[in-house]
């Protein structure tokens, strides 16, 4: 596995396929050494779970992240397709 941290795109640089982008050269690179990339996305992020879902990024669960003062948040939890 390899582990997808955070992937932001600047507001001012967003719908110009960057994120696309960025994901298919993260997936190509785990594919090329025999990985599968995984990662989280918050919830409220529907931009891109969408992206993720469009690219074929397979939903395997949820999680939450403990953040503040007893503040938490839903994440959804993906991996790359199979080849």
């Amino acid at each position: 596995m390899a582990v997808g941290a955070r992937l932001f795109v600047a507001p001012e640089a967003r719908h110009e396929g960057l994120g696309e982008r960025l994901m298919q050269a993260a997936n190509t690179y785990a594919r090329e050494r025999g990985l599968r990339v995984v990662l989280d996305v918050m919830a409220k992020d529907t931009a891109a779970i969408r992206l993720y879902e469009r690219l074929g990024m397979q939903r395997i669960g949820t999680s939450r992240h403990a953040y503040g003062d007893g503040k938490q948040i839903e994440a959804i939890c993906y991996v790359s397709p199979a080849d």
